[in-house]
């Protein structure tokens, strides 16, 4: 099939991968100095200062030279000139031009340092290893200093130079693409090598114009969040226009996102208000719709997953003939759409003809001699019996179609010979990929295929980066790497932390849908199915779906947000399409789901019975092991409202994830534990647990005495024993 499809790609020499946008250089000298570790750069320069340049403008430069020249030579351990980096930028105003730092060169630099790296490991293992090892402690060096700079705002050396807030801004995302680029190439050390994760995401906190900017010009506050997750594919993103429908104007593109925020789109969300009606290809026209629904139903009704075959436009009619037939008696292509581009419906009410003949032709491009497809808008009945059969087979016609074909039109306004990058920066921000139902159609089918611009079509798994190019084109890596978690998602059985992932920036016009979803994708031995959730009340769709898993992820009470208000699971989150929120762990054990309550054994503080009412923050002195512990309600006034939680309420435990060493925080579930334990005979055992009512999360961190007795207004103090415990979080 592969074969079959048109791939085209530019003729032209390839521009150097994107790194990050010419950014203001500070001034600082570079040249003339020994190649020295990274922890002696700046020493090494400061030997020759004057008082006139150790002022704060001279002090920021020096950091900005010191975290570009100064961590490029640390890892690559050779000496990069200033002439290699920095060029000036012509003034329009004939004044003097500014010099900048320009990414142009970065990818040759480091792929001769890749390719020395791989020399090295070949001819002399042991001393690549210790190479990886001044590796790692540079780039722990340089995220140290980083964290410095932003974590600790009043001690900031590039704020107290007085940086215009573009530039200031701009600068942090040009150094964090840097290390970002440093630490993907030092993945070619060899495996055994010492690697540690670093995350340099923390830096787009600090540079809020950036976003503002962004949201201005078009892009959704939804999308920028999801792009946030690496410095560098914001900072691609901030050079690229936002992406455009093809059918909308561009007055509606500019304010189509004013109702967005960062944990939701709403641009793509369709009011059930009855008013929508499916568009036709071109306007103006006067075909009519067509549909198969009382034969789509008729197949419903046996069981069976209907399809739609189509013929070519009669003489008479000049329009499609089409008809319902059983997809297990043929071969077929799954259609997906997003319903804000124009192509939603129902099977009785059909789609307009020009439609169906546009499908037929697009099908055929994949599958030659092939009329055969299956779309929601032609296969899912509005009858509310008739839809929950369709959805209970959902996860069966996306399995059994022989490919999914991907129509969105902010996609298919972007051409396939356009870089990459931009076509995977594309898919990662369109509607259909942050949209709840195309990801059992992304994980479930044996192929996905993107419809671009003219009807060009691309396979999804020929945009993924491989080989060397995953290390050579970092942006394009970092935008695949949700695709390509897809794509692994098809390789093994799921769990409901891989799950959780995959929705994390998802959302729906019918939130309520959410489990019956996801249902499909599970190794549950139909214990849970989506047409048996479809059967029930909205509210009791999620206690019934993790009944069904049963394991569930240790850190689940932890997660924020809303939780359920079923008895015994007030634990339970209501949904998992979270966007910036907190997701499910991977590794940590598991906890067991039981109709009476969640069975587990976490560490806890327990202390006498307390009324808190409106406390923001609260302390725990445990005297028996000399250690003091804070409290901070993070849901109080209209945060609390927002998600149903108490802000007036007992208790006399905390469970927690973790017991926190020193300054270090973690969450903590804040609960009302029984003075008798139960004796649970749901679980694999007989075994005595402490019943503990759900009431809110906290952040629970070590603090010293001292910030205790430093509170205004007499900080609430209670005494308490750090322990573990069995217990049943109801």
């Amino acid at each position: 099939m592969l074969s079959r499809i048109l791939m085209i790609e530019s003729q032209h020499p390839k521009p150097p991968p994107f790194i990050f946008a010419d950014t203001l250089w500070l001034g600082a000298p570079h040249d003339g100095y020994d190649l020295v570790p990274l922890q002696d750069y700046r020493a090494l320069r400061l030997q020759s200062c004057t008082r006139q340049n150790s002022s704060p403008q001279s002090r920021a430069a020096m950091l900005q030279a010191l975290l570009t020249f100064g961590l490029l030579e640390a890892v690559t351990e050779t000496k990069v000139a200033e002439c290699t980096l920095l060029h000036p930028l012509p003034s329009k105003e004939n004044l003097e031009p500014r010099m900048v730092i320009t990414s142009a060169n970065i990818p040759r630099l480091l792929a001769n340092w890749r390719s020395r790296i791989r020399s090295l490991a070949s001819e002399a293992p042991d001393q690549a290893t210790r190479w990886s090892c001044r590796v790692q402690t540079a780039l722990k060096q340089a995220l140290a200093l980083l964290e410095a700079e932003v974590l600790r705002p009043g001690f900031s050396v590039f704020r107290a130079a007085g940086l215009d807030e573009r530039d200031h801004a701009q600068i942090l995302i040009q150094i964090g693409s840097l290390a970002e680029m440093v630490v993907s190439s030092s993945y070619v050390f060899p495996v055994n090598s010492p690697r540690q994760g670093f995350s340099w995401s923390f830096l787009l906190a600090t540079t809020p114009v950036v976003k503002d900017e962004m949201v201005a010009s078009g892009w959704c506050p939804f999308t920028i969040e999801v792009l946030s997750e690496t410095v560098k594919m914001l900072a691609y993103a901030r050079v690229c226009p936002p992406m455009v429908r093809e059918s909308g104007s561009s007055t509606s593109t500019a304010h189509m996102h004013r109702q967005c925020s960062k944990k939701a789109c709403v641009a793509n969300n369709i009011p059930d208000s009855g008013a929508y009606e499916p568009r036709h290809v071109v306007s103006p026209c006067a075909c009519r719709k067509l549909e198969a629904g009382k034969d789509v139903v008729d197949l419903l009704l046996d069981g069976r997953v209907p399809v739609i075959k189509t013929k070519p436009a009669m003489q008479d009619t000049h329009e499609p003939a089409l008809c319902a037939a059983d997809a297990a008696s043929t071969t077929y292509i799954a259609i997906s759409h997003v319903w804000a581009d124009g192509l939603g419906s129902t099977a009785e009410a059909g789609i307009p003809s020009c439609q169906i003949t546009r499908l037929s032709a697009m099908v055929q491009k994949i599958a030659p001699n092939s009329f055969t497809f299956w779309l929601d808008s032609l296969c899912v009945p509005a009858r509310k019996d008739m839809r929950k059969k369709a959805i209970g087979l959902m996860a069966q016609t996306y399995r059994n179609a022989s490919a999914v074909l991907v129509l969105d039109s902010t996609l298919q306004s972007t051409p396939l010979s356009a870089p990459r990058e931009l076509k995977l920066l594309r898919v990662i921000s369109s509607p259909w990929m942050q949209r709840l139902w195309t990801l059992q159609e992304a994980i479930l089918s044996k192929e996905v295929i993107f419809a671009f611009a003219d009807n060009q079509l691309a396979p999804l798994a020929e945009l993924i980066p491989s080989g060397e190019d995953l290390l050579a084109n970092a942006v394009a890596a970092d935008l695949a790497s949700e695709i390509f978690r897809l794509q692994k998602y098809k390789e093994r059985i799921l769990t409901l932390s891989d799950i959780s992932s995959a929705l994390r920036w998802r959302t729906s016009s019918k939130p309520a849908d959410e489990t019956l979803a996801i249902a499909g994708l599970f190794d549950t031995n139909d214990k849970v199915n989506a047409f048996t959730l479809a059967g029930l009340p909205a509210e009791k769709r999620m206690a019934s779906f993790l009944l069904s898993l049963r394991h569930l992820p240790y850190n689940i009470i932890f997660l924020s947000g809303r939780k359920l208000t079923e008895p015994a699971f007030r634990w339970a989150p209501t949904t998992f399409m979270r966007a910036v929120e907190s997701t499910l762990s991977f590794g940590l054990g598991h906890v067991t789901c039981t109709p009476s309550g969640l069975l587990a054994e976490y560490p806890v503080i327990y202390f006498p019975s307390t009324v808190m009412d409106n406390q923001s923050r609260w302390f725990i002195r445990d005297v028996a092991r000399n250690r003091v512990y804070k409290a901070v309600d993070l849901y109080l006034g209209d945060e609390a409202e927002a998600i149903g939680a108490p802000v007036r309420y007992s208790c006399n435990i905390v469970l927690l994830m973790q017991v926190p060493r020193s300054y270090q925080m973690t969450y903590g579930v804040v609960a009302w534990g029984g003075t008798e334990p139960s004796v649970d005979v749901e679980g694999d055992e007989e075994q005595p647990r402490i019943v503990c009512e759900f009431r809110k999360r906290v952040l629970f961190q070590h603090v010293m005495e001292s910030e205790m007795v430093g509170e205004n207004a007499g900080p609430l103090v209670v005494q308490g024993k750090a322990g573990r415990m069995r217990v049943k979080v109801v």
